[in-house]
């Protein structure tokens, strides 16, 4: 039996992509601060999808935007 991985940011637009990549990274922010350890986990999970699909996309942002939104929040 074979596994099929589905990927719901395929269909995101670039832009969208980053943004929600930002969005998930503050999630995970909050979630640090609260301690829960097993909604944590899965923030990891869909930051690490995000990260798989932007790269797959040789997206860049602007870093020193990027920078100031990561440090800012």
């Amino acid at each position: 039996m074979r596994i099929i991985k589905f990927n719901p940011y395929t269909r995101f637009k670039d832009e969208e992509l980053i943004r929600k990549f930002f969005d998930e990274t503050e999630n995970l922010k909050y979630l640090v601060s609260l301690g829960c350890e097993e909604d944590y986990r899965d923030g990891i999970m869909r930051v690490n999808n995000l990260i798989i699909e932007i790269k797959r996309r040789n997206l860049k942002a602007d870093k020193r935007e990027s920078m100031m939104k990561i440090i800012k929040k």
